[in-house]
């Protein structure tokens, strides 16, 4: 009996439907564009899912492996069913076990950030990755005139952001690294073995550095604290460009590699 109870869910799993997207124009629109963006292969099937928060409407999209059987007009597919200003879906079980196990590809993914009103907040979209461009979505903003506000509604003055575009230090890194290194050499800092290490500094939207840490620690407190003293004077003198993301300026993290020597 209890065997049979197994299978009888089992095939239940396997009835489970994957509902049908059918998209409005913009998002039709969008999808295709990111497809020609990324390469993405047409037999690929795209799984959208929609949540929101107090002030933002999120549209999201995951790209799993698709099969040769599949036609065009599913793949592009949903969890749940739904009705959004953007899309709503049909059941309709998928041939094969399309997105049974869900495996996606962390590689190609997007996200759309809407207000309310219709405006797409840059800032907290994504093509890819979190932290690259959106070709493709702009695209789609300058095709349908698209109102946009690029701010960081969640920003914090405390923390860095990991930015599309990284600060930048106006002297070249390769030469600030061998100075700070021979520096640090003629001060007469050394640990047991030849090591190299990243100085993490903060660069605010002002281009203002402040220290951060050093990484990894080398564990000696006494010479990372002789290290993180002498930097702070370093980047008094020196020019520092913010790093931007979606090209608003934001806190966020440069490193500059060090190398110590070896005690003798």
């Amino acid at each position: 009996m209890k065997s049979l109870c197994i299978i009888l869910f089992m095939m239940a799993q396997s009835l489970t439907p994957y509902y049908l997207v059918t998209p409005e124009q913009i998002l039709r629109d969008y999808i295709d564009l990111f497809r020609e963006e990324y390469n993405i292969k047409p037999s690929r099937v795209i799984v959208l899912s929609t949540w929101s928060d107090s002030t933002h409407v999120f549209y999201e999209g995951h790209v799993i492996e698709g099969h040769e059987s599949v036609t065009p007009q599913c793949r592009t597919i949903s969890l749940e069913k739904i009705k959004t200003p953007l899309y709503t879906t049909e059941p309709k079980k998928m041939e094969l076990d399309v997105g049974q196990d869900l495996e996606y590809d962390d590689q190609a993914s997007f996200r759309i950030c809407f207000y309310p009103d219709g405006t797409i907040n840059n800032f907290l979209s994504y093509e890819m990755t979190t932290f690259a461009e959106i070709p493709a979505l702009l695209k789609l903003e300058e095709k349908y005139q698209i109102n946009t506000d690029n701010r960081n509604p969640y920003e914090s003055k405390l923390l860095p952001f990991i930015p599309d575009k990284q600060p930048k230090i106006e002297r070249d890194v390769a030469l600030l690294s061998k100075e700070i290194s021979d520096e640090i050499q003629r001060r007469g800092i050394y640990l047991n073995e030849r090591t190299y290490v990243d100085i993490d500094i903060i660069v605010d939207t002002n281009g203002t550095p402040t220290i951060y840490k050093i990484y990894p620690e080398t564990k000696d407190n006494n010479i990372d604290k002789l290290i993180l003293d002498y930097m702070e004077e370093f980047v008094k003198t020196e020019k520092f460009i913010p790093g931007t993301h979606r090209e608003v300026p934001v806190n966020a993290l440069v490193g500059i590699p060090v190398l110590i020597e070896k005690r003798k």
